[in-house]
């Protein structure tokens, strides 16, 4: 006499394969950072960004006086003694930037110094 397996064992066998594969293309997806990302302070918060070195860097988020003029927000990060530098580990920066399709970042700089100063890619 053979027994065949019920219909219940079956359905949540495929149930566990979807989930199984779906988990295989969740973590690639969420690898990639979002093209079009646009950080423009103007809600008056840092947005995520930190500090390359947190005791000894400042940021502050300013209400105007930004790249678009009157109005336009922006961050201003300085630093006392140490190499500016600053972060950002939201899932909007974070990922595989090549196979996200983003081929260029612009980044809009305002050196308030009195001599020059590089800034590195």
């Amino acid at each position: 006499m053979t027994m065949k397996r019920s219909r219940p064992h079956r359905r949540k066998r495929i149930l566990l394969v979807s989930l199984a594969v779906l988990l295989l293309f969740v973590p690639a997806a969420l690898a990639l950072p979002l093209v079009g990302r646009v950080d423009d302070f103007q809600n008056g918060t840092t947005m995520g960004w930190v500090g390359g070195q947190p005791l000894y860097t400042t940021l502050v988020p300013v209400a105007e006086g930004g790249p678009q003029g009157e109005n336009d927000g922006f961050l201003q990060v300085s630093v006392d003694g140490f190499h500016l530098g600053t972060k950002n580990s939201n899932r909007g920066w974070t990922g595989d930037y090549l196979s996200g399709g983003v081929a260029a970042i612009l980044e809009e700089w305002l050196a308030c110094y009195a001599e020059p100063v590089g800034l590195c890619p």
